[in-house]
């Protein structure tokens, strides 16, 4: 089974004022860690980010070493990202990631995407919840 990433760095920030994607923890940006956590996790055949920015973000992107798509529709958010990533791949499974959850592990990506493969198997959708 195929699975193509996209990590979602389009937003607009409105709370915090400026582009949250090139924000850094760690000493990387919330792009750069999303990008490195979906790498290690190994179960992407490709991996993309998807940005309502064309310009700004389309450099960060290459010093990355990565590939990127622009938003379908302009202005939709998060919503319009997903529209952008599930009309823009030729996969089986799409694993949507937002960049501004900086503490997503590989381990995490990887168990998250047994469900497809394992006893378990037969879903249509995988989404992670918790407690709070």
């Amino acid at each position: 089974m195929s699975i193509e990433a996209f990590i979602l760095v389009g937003g607009r920030s409105s709370r915090l004022g400026r582009d949250k994607a090139l924000e850094r923890i760690g000493g990387k940006t919330l792009a750069e860690r999303a990008l490195n956590n979906v790498r290690e996790s190994g179960i992407a055949e490709k991996i993309f980010f998807a940005t309502g920015n064309e310009i700004e973000f389309a450099i960060e992107a290459a010093k990355l070493d990565a590939q990127f798509v622009f938003d379908s529709i302009q202005g939709r958010g998060p919503l319009g990202a997903l529209y952008t990533a599930l009309t823009n791949t030729s996969a089986e499974w799409v694993f949507i990631l937002a960049c501004d959850l900086p503490f997503v592990t590989p381990a995490l990506i990887a168990n998250l995407s047994r469900y497809i493969y394992g006893e378990h198997g037969g879903f249509g959708a995988i989404v992670p919840e918790q407690p709070d």
